[in-house]
């Protein structure tokens, strides 16, 4: 799938408000950031950018991305959802904010409970 810059940028910024969120407890190493930047094909260069500007000033994006299709909401909630649950303290704050994305990117939260079950259910 091909993302539109205007989505990639959007993804991105979401990931870095999840991972960084109001609390610098859960801060991407540099080598989470360069993955994001890899995933989302960014030029090689956007990765020092996003260091210097994103992470060394610590932005916050408190307003949820809005993707130009529910396809790549949904990916990118399913991202969401296993980022929050790797950790072992799941911040309250962080599932509002992943439901205002649903909210925005007017998806059904009957799939998102599904999401959320077979995303964070043991896999035998």
């Amino acid at each position: 799938m091909t993302l539109s810059p205007r989505d990639r940028i959007n993804y991105f910024k979401g990931i870095l408000h999840l991972n960084f969120g109001k609390s610098d407890a859960h801060k991407l190493e540099e080598k989470d950031i360069r993955n994001w930047v890899d995933i989302l094909q960014f030029d090689p260069e956007f990765f020092e950018f996003a260091v210097k500007n994103f992470v060394n000033n610590e932005v916050v994006f408190e307003d949820p991305p809005v993707f130009t299709s529910k396809e790549i909401a949904r990916i990118f909630l399913r991202d969401c959802i296993r980022i929050a649950f790797r950790r072992k303290n799941f911040d309250p704050e962080e599932f509002d904010w992943i439901y205002q994305v649903l909210k925005k990117n007017r998806l059904e939260e009957q799939w998102f409970l599904k999401e959320m079950f077979y995303l964070i259910k043991p896999q035998h």
